[in-house]
């Protein structure tokens, strides 16, 4: 008895020092694994054209800070002015892409920033977010590649990098997706290496990446209060006339209509023909000065349907506006680096989901034709164009002197 109750606390004895002694030991790995990474992981956001690879990478600043400095509290804005082509040095050595046929692919550093992040658990954060560019030279398949990537893994091995694939036109993927998960480029530590990313795209068909640019072309529409409101705010006054300076009511259906045709062809027209000369990148412009213009040309169209200013030529309003709402939207078009035939395809899919749009506009805008015939209709027009002409202000403020807006103004 004595013996056994002997060993028994011995052997206890034994395994609270071992326990302790493991306790103390681990103790500066904790501290060492909590101070460097207290933030989310790497994304890198990868887009597989025919004879370009594009990669989004956005990494948290501490996490990076922290490698590069030994500091995660360093300051990220200044050493990002001051070490700008340290970063690039950095991203050409733990940045790396081969063909399936082993070609290395030269990686070009497009652009680098610094932004605000958040995540559900560790709220804000400061995001370094880089573009980058592969070309693809004629005869390799863009869509069959591997990625080597092992920035701040390779000294933090519990951080990891999410990969995805954003933008892959034939396979029906241009961006307003949530993307295809490819997986996670993590360290091995059975292999004491972080293994590369095999990446095979789907190759899709030209149909996939059309329907697709209808629904973008759709999206964008609906989310863009302002070019609807242009152009509902000039059928509005369709259905009228100019008597005398101030506007009749109801001038029959077959009078409504065809200015309705007019108004929503012209601008058709114009958007159209402005888009595809913005996609192919046929004209630069600034978007800033593009979104002001796009603000005062719903400003004019509210106060001429407050009061005539180019009664019967609604037409040209529409049409020469209708180019610069079209610049506008071929900024989403602009990017895709595709083959000519492709891109025809998109811009062609993109603009016909536009005017699918539009013409639900116009079908919600009909019931006008219905109530343009009562003189309270005069109220209700001049009472909208008020508050119309009102936001198309706020909007020349915000965008031309960058005026604070409610999230739900924000186009």
């Amino acid at each position: 008895m004595t013996g056994t109750a002997s060993t028994g606390l011995g052997g206890g004895f034994f395994r609270a020092v071992c326990l302790a002694l493991f306790c103390l030991l681990s103790l500066p790995f904790a501290a060492t694994r909590a101070e460097a990474h207290p933030f989310p992981n790497s994304v890198i956001s990868l887009g597989v054209e025919e004879h370009l690879i594009s990669l989004d990478i956005g990494i948290p600043a501490p996490e990076l800070m922290h490698v590069l400095t030994g500091d995660a509290n360093a300051d990220a804005g200044a050493f990002l002015a001051s070490h700008a082509q340290d970063l690039r040095a950095y991203l050409a050595a733990h940045i790396a892409l081969r063909t399936g046929a082993g070609a290395v692919l030269p990686v070009l550093v497009r652009s680098m920033s610094l932004e605000m992040a958040s995540d559900v658990d560790a709220g804000e954060y400061e995001q370094f977010r880089f573009r980058l560019e592969a070309p693809v030279p004629a005869g390799a398949d863009a869509r069959n590649f591997q990625l080597r990537y092992d920035a701040v893994i390779h000294q933090i091995p519990n951080h990891f990098a999410l990969a995805r694939i954003d933008r892959n036109f034939r396979a029906g993927l241009v961006g307003h997706e949530n993307g295809v998960e490819l997986g996670v480029i993590k360290y091995d530590f059975a292999a004491k290496a972080v293994p590369p990313l095999n990446v095979n795209a789907e190759a899709g068909s030209l149909f996939s990446g059309f329907a697709a640019m209808v629904t973008l072309g759709l999206v964008h529409v609906a989310g863009g209060l302002d070019h609807i409101l242009f152009l509902a705010t000039l059928l509005f006054v369709a259905p009228l006339r100019n008597l005398g300076g101030s506007w009749s009511l109801f001038q029959g259906f077959s009078y409504s209509i065809r200015r309705f045709l007019f108004i929503s062809i012209a601008f058709t027209i114009g958007h159209s023909a402005a888009l595809a000369a913005g996609a192919y990148e046929l004209l630069s412009f600034d978007a800033t000065i593009i979104e002001v213009l796009i603000a005062v040309s719903i400003l004019l169209a509210a106060a001429h349907a407050f009061r005539p200013i180019v009664a019967g030529r609604e037409w040209m309003l529409a049409g020469g506006f209708g180019l610069i709402h079209g610049l506008a939207f071929s900024g989403s078009l602009s990017g895709l680096h595709l083959p000519a035939a492709d891109k025809a395809i998109a811009i062609l899919g993109f603009n016909i989901g536009v005017e699918s749009a539009q013409l639900l506009v116009m079908a919600v805008a009909l019931p006008v034709l219905l109530i343009s015939r009562y003189k309270a209709f005069h109220l209700i027009r001049q009472t909208a164009m008020a508050g119309v002409a009102a936001l198309a202000l706020i909007w020349i403020g915000e965008r031309a002197f960058g005026w604070p807006l409610p999230g739900f103004l924000q186009v």
